[in-house]
């Protein structure tokens, strides 16, 4: 046991001994070699710094490289979502006609304004969206008629005829379309357009229909009551032969009755004669409300509500028309640019 203790005793002895004796020679070596000395002690400093931003700096350096690519993968996953929303800058589908979506979160949330801050699609532009075309068929209630047109897509040497159910998303610039000022629906023939079989002249004209465009209307003046109802405006004349029709009564194989304007003159027309004068000095561009009653063997012309002409007439396989039937061609010297054109607001027609 005194022998341990001996021991234990000399073993605690020694560390405080060496670090006297350690100290002793430091202290002599620093005052032989004083230059040595304080360069020993700069490099001491330096590896203690070193140690330093060993232990503590490069951990956290480690640490963001180790985190960067998480950060990465968060941005793309964020762009990924944004380019699944139509209309935003990076979408695959570029469309654009849902630009309002570009101010969307990149977390999926609800749309936002495009300048609000943070939004990843700060960047992207919204371009003008053009409004959605407006048909005729929206001004004018077409489920009962067909139109002619002084074209010829097909290159058969016949004009286009448009009819239901085709009709109702149909227009057709300059011929057949809704002027955006007047909310009228125009129709034009320019003097050159192609024509029908049986005559010289264009039309962009209606036909009168049954059973929701399938079939042609027929009907006679002296069973039931056939009335047309019109507001329109003749707007435009050809040069040299300034005559244009605005509408008629249609019999099996030649006109019954006319709606002409020549010049300055708008007047009903049956067999090549003036039966009733409209108006004697029309002015283009003046909108008309004209109504054509048949009945009891008879046809009645109206205009703003006035009584213009009564027609004795006797008839069957009867149908209305409306819309621009221009009354000259290249023939009589006019330009192939010079046309006839007719805006009609509004277009009713019952049988009774």
């Amino acid at each position: 046991m005194k022998t341990i203790l001996t021991q234990n005793h000399y073993s605690k002895r020694m560390p405080s001994k060496l670090s006297q004796r350690t100290l002793t020679r430091l202290a002599k070596f620093s005052r032989q070699n004083p230059l040595l000395s304080k360069l020993l002690i700069g490099v001491s400093c330096v590896s203690v710094i070193l140690i330093l931003i060993v232990v503590f700096w490069v951990p956290a350096l480690i640490s963001t490289s180790t985190n960067s690519p998480e950060k990465s993968d968060n941005i793309h996953n964020s762009g990924s979502a944004l380019a699944k929303i139509p209309g935003v800058a990076g979408s695959g589908n570029n469309t654009t006609s849902n630009s309002s979506t570009t101010g969307s979160s990149a977390s999926g949330g609800s749309p936002k304004s495009t300048g609000s801050s943070g939004s990843s699609s700060a960047n992207s532009t919204t371009p003008e969206i053009a409004p959605p075309p407006v048909y005729p068929s929206s001004v004018l209630d077409l489920t009962d008629w067909k139109i002619t047109l002084p074209t010829d897509t097909a290159k058969n040497g016949e004009p286009d005829e448009i009819g239901q159910p085709q009709l109702a998303t149909f227009n057709d610039p300059p011929y057949f379309y809704v002027d955006s000022g007047s909310g009228g629906v125009v129709f034009q023939a320019p003097v050159n357009g192609v024509t029908t079989s049986g005559s010289d002249f264009p039309r962009s004209e209606l036909r009168e229909m049954t059973d929701g465009g399938s079939q042609e209307a027929s009907w006679s003046t002296t069973s039931g009551t056939s009335t047309m109802a019109v507001t329109e405006a003749i707007t435009h004349l050809p040069v040299v032969r300034p005559e244009v029709v605005a509408a008629q009564v249609h019999g099996p194989s030649s006109y019954v009755i006319l709606i002409r304007l020549n010049g300055n003159d708008l007047f009903v027309e049956n067999n090549g004669n003036n039966v009733g004068t409209l108006n004697s000095n029309y002015v283009l561009g003046t909108s008309f409300t004209l109504q054509i009653t048949a009945a009891n063997g008879y046809i009645q012309v109206s205009y703003n509500g006035v009584q213009k002409a009564n027609l004795a007439n006797n008839s069957s396989g009867n149908y209305f028309k409306a819309g621009c039937y221009t009354q000259s061609n290249t023939g009589y010297g006019d330009s192939p640019s010079a046309y006839g054109q007719v805006v009609i607001y509004s277009l009713s027609v019952s049988h009774s």
